[in-house]
């Protein structure tokens, strides 16, 4: 039995290291394109569609780095390879999934959908104007503030002026 122990770690070590978390990773993203209509259907019809959103942004240049990486890992380990080529199709996926929710990025009934995550507007704290009235700046009640830009800019404080309180 003591024998066998050390074989068992390992071997759950590196099933969960080289199997299971990239597949998660994976998943993820295909995850929330599949649940894609159910998001949108929490957050009822949409009111305004918004231009421009501005959360943290991704670096563009992250899939040069891990897919080449990737390929190069594949040809001396195959294992380690295919943990690094996992995280490029997860950079991958992940900017699917965003041109994927740009359409349906607005002002809804129930809430504000921005880059495919669902604001519900009792988690919103308040707003104010930003850059000459150009861009709203959104407060959530966790600390987090974003961005967004409309074609209608006036009507968006409309509705905004009617949910949330203004900030100063």
């Amino acid at each position: 039995m003591n024998n066998i122990l050390p074989y068992l770690i390992g071997t759950l070590f590196f099933t969960a290291r080289f199997i299971i978390i990239p597949s998660i990773l994976v998943l993820t993203p295909l995850l929330q394109i599949l649940l894609k209509k159910s998001t949108i259907k929490k957050l009822g019809k949409q009111k305004i569609k918004l231009e421009e959103i501005n959360l943290k942004k991704q670096n563009p240049y992250i899939n040069l780095i891990f897919i080449p990486l990737g390929i190069i890992f594949a040809f001396q380990n195959i294992f380690v390879g295919l943990f690094y080529t996992s995280f490029g199709l997860w950079f991958l996926l992940e900017k699917y999934a965003s041109k994927k929710y740009l359409d349906f990025n607005g002002i809804y009934e129930e809430g504000i959908l921005a880059n495919r995550e669902p604001f519900i507007w009792n988690k919103i704290h308040s707003w104010k104007y930003k850059n000459k009235n150009e861009i709203i700046e959104i407060l959530l009640k966790t600390g987090l503030r974003f961005d967004i830009r409309s074609n209608d800019n006036m009507n968006a404080v409309s509705i905004l002026r009617e949910k949330l309180p203004e900030e100063e």
